[in-house]
């Protein structure tokens, strides 16, 4: 450092690092970059002349005794009076050095290598609209729901089961057995009538449901499938994930930073959850890198699955330079950059009249201007600024983007709380039933159904139902009847009434069987009204 003091042009001692595009080495020792030519215009702005010295290592990072390394170290030790760089301001920096105004700010992109277009797509191309964890979610409803209708029809005392077999014409009982529970969910999946619909209410309940998820699946694939065939990603390169989320829950997929580097800072010391969360993964991973040129390698020989945290113009110049890398993303994070100064230093006094300077270059755009210039110069390679197809398909066109579970999180949460309120349902159907009579199978109410008295032989005058009747309430033994007869005659000759004569008694019972005789005239013949104990007794 120059010693002499030059009032009206002082010289200053100016060091950097080669870090492009704001600054790269030339083949003749010397630089240029962004950071060169606004050098140049604030030196003549504000009056002062500079040697230019380009050093190895880092912008600055203190080591494990807390010591400043690099151009900050160089600064603290008063080993030059300023720096030139994208070097963030960060309160650590600012408490051992003094920065200028702001010249420009960042946001951190991903280097990745850029992603090959598929080769053409048959068949499959109608699965591409779900995710392959969709598609068995949606078969395993499928067959829950069809298991949900064959358990309705099978135990609710509304449905179709429970109708009598003679007043079933179009053997609807039938219907919902487990073949045809699985055909009635499939034809309304595709919006298709069945012959039959639930009779009950809880089945009904479910049908609607079933109903309403069918319309929303439907809906969801047709429209991605459309957005599929109008964008043909097949054809076209696209990366597989669409934000950073994505990228930390993709356990194949890796993402380094360069130590001690500027975005390795930023997350360092960031309060954003997603920041913190992507330098844990990162040190959790240990993938950390000591160059640029060592993390450009690991990007290009990954196949894809390892991208460089770098700031977004820097991504985006590598990304121009060399066509088999792309950038990705923006908006994570802000770094703020600044010319250092040594604190107390020679170039002290000049530190507010550069600062001055850089702000008359912000306000008339001239800042801007450079930072497109060197962004750019000498790239060849399109799509270099991480608009890929992802981002371009949304300016131009529908996206196309494969429908996770998390995507369909909503007509499946649907459908599970249905299918719980259907099954209430049919458990309120079955209590409030059994609680206020007692179920018949179809064959007894077909036999309650049969005339009472019964024409031709003796004894088969009681209907079915009647007899099912006496054996659950017991039949009298004779004993038992002779018991009786005593009785009720002791209780006539208590309350004084005679005993009726043996001639008396014959009378009366010659008297019941003239009775009886008539009462049998009037009973239809067995051709007139056939029966199924005929049908029975044929048999037998």
């Amino acid at each position: 450092m120059d010693d002499t003091v030059d009032t009206k042009n002082p010289h200053y001692d100016v060091i950097t690092i080669e870090d492009p595009p704001y600054i790269i080495r030339t083949a003749d020792g010397g630089a240029e970059g962004m950071l060169i030519d606004l050098l140049t215009l604030v030196s003549k702005m504000a009056s002062f002349n500079y040697e230019l010295k380009i050093h190895n290592g880092s912008y600055g990072h203190q080591n494990s005794q807390d010591e400043w390394e690099g151009l900050i170290g160089q600064l603290v030790k008063k080993s030059a009076d300023m720096a030139i760089g994208a070097i963030a301001m960060t309160p650590s920096r600012e408490s051992v050095v003094k920065f200028s105004q702001p010249f420009d700010s960042s946001s951190i992109k991903l280097l990745l290598p850029r992603p090959l277009a598929g080769p053409e797509l048959g068949a499959s191309l109608l699965l591409l609209p779900f995710s392959a964890s969709s598609w068995v979610l949606l078969v395993l409803a499928l067959f829950l729901v069809s298991i949900g209708f064959f358990l309705i029809g099978r135990f609710s005392p509304y449905e179709w089961s429970r109708v009598a077999q003679d007043k079933d014409v179009r053997r609807a009982r039938y219907s919902f057995g487990l073949r045809g529970s699985l055909l009635f969910v499939l034809s309304t999946f595709s919006l298709q009538g069945y012959r039959e619909a639930p009779k009950s209410l809880s089945g009904r309940a479910l049908a609607v449901a079933w109903w309403f998820f069918s319309i929303f699946i439907l809906f969801a694939y047709v429209s991605n499938l459309t957005a599929l065939v109008s964008s043909r990603p097949h054809q076209q390169a696209s990366l597989g994930f669409r934000n950073f989320d994505d990228i930390l829950q993709d356990r194949d997929m890796n993402i380094g930073i360069i130590r001690h580097s500027e975005t390795d800072l930023e997350l360092r010391i960031s309060t954003e959850h997603l920041q913190k969360r992507l330098h844990e993964y990162v040190r959790g991973r240990h993938n950390w890198v000591g160059t640029l040129e060592e993390g450009l390698s690991r990007v290009r020989e990954s196949n894809g699955k390892f991208g460089l945290l770098l700031p977004a113009v820097k991504a985006d110049y590598l990304a121009s330079q060399n066509c088999d890398l792309v950038s990705f993303g923006g908006g994570l994070g802000s770094l703020t950059y600044g010319l250092p100064f040594a604190d107390g230093g020679y170039a002290d006094g000049v530190r507010d009249r550069v600062g001055e300077a850089i702000q008359k270059l912000r306000e008339n755009g001239t800042i801007d201007r450079l930072v497109h210039k060197w962004s750019k110069k000498g790239g060849h390679c399109t799509d270099s600024d991480g608009n890929l197809l992802p981002v371009r398909r949304r300016e131009s066109g529908p996206t196309f983007i494969t429908m996770s579970p998390r995507d369909l999180a909503v007509p499946f949460l649907f459908l599970f709380l249905c299918g719980i309120f259907t099954a209430v349902i049919a458990a309120l159907e079955i209590l409030h039933t059994r609680g206020h009579f007692k179920l018949q199978r179809p064959d007894e109410e077909a036999a309650a159904a049969e005339p009472l008295n019964k024409p031709g032989k003796a004894g088969q005058q009681a209907t079915t139902v009647l007899e099912d009747e006496d054996e659950e309430e017991g039949t009298e033994t004779q004993p038992s009847l002779e018991a009786k007869a005593a009785k009720t005659a002791e209780e006539k000759e208590a309350d004084g009434e005679p005993e009726m004569e043996p001639e008396d008694k014959e009378k009366g019972k010659e008297k019941e069987d003239a009775k009886d005789g008539a009462d049998d005239s009037v009973v239809p013949t067995q051709d007139a009204v056939p029966t199924k104990a005929d049908d029975i007794e044929k048999s037998d």
